[in-house]
């Protein structure tokens, strides 16, 4: 019941639905103040809209909470699954050549492509040839 009601409440504040009777309401109040002597002193709109802020305000910080507990749980998740890459990397890299230092980035061995082409044994170039 109770996530229905907030989903329902969030859909409504978030719209221009709720700006729409929003800015009907404070209309409709103005010229009740104006035409009739209606809340002389601004205090009862006043407390009206103070009351809708603050509910407004606490619903809001409640769902960003839920929204960054999850984000949390997320990124949790992904450094996990980043460190159980990082691992099956380096045990392929043991199974090839026993080298390691290079996973973690400790040294950068420079490995040079042998030339393809013809031009490229001449020139002295190691990058691929264009077409």
């Amino acid at each position: 019941m109770k996530a229905p009601i907030s989903a329902a409440y969030r859909k409504f504040r978030t719209s221009r639905h709720f700006l729409a009777v929003l800015c009907t309401f404070i209309g409709v109040w103005v010229t009740l103040h104006f035409a009739d002597g209606f809340d002389p002193d601004w205090g009862a709109l006043n407390l009206v809209l103070s009351i809708e802020a603050s509910i407004g305000m606490v619903f809001f910080m409640m769902v960003a909470d839920k929204q960054d507990a999850f984000q949390r749980k997320q990124t949790e998740y992904m450094l996990h699954l980043l460190e159980s890459q990082k691992e099956i990397l380096r045990q392929h890299i043991e199974a090839a050549d026993g080298d390691i230092s290079n996973v973690d980035g400790e040294r950068d061995k420079t490995v040079s492509p042998k030339p393809s082409s013809p031009r490229q044994k001449e020139t002295g170039e190691n990058h691929p040839a264009g077409p």
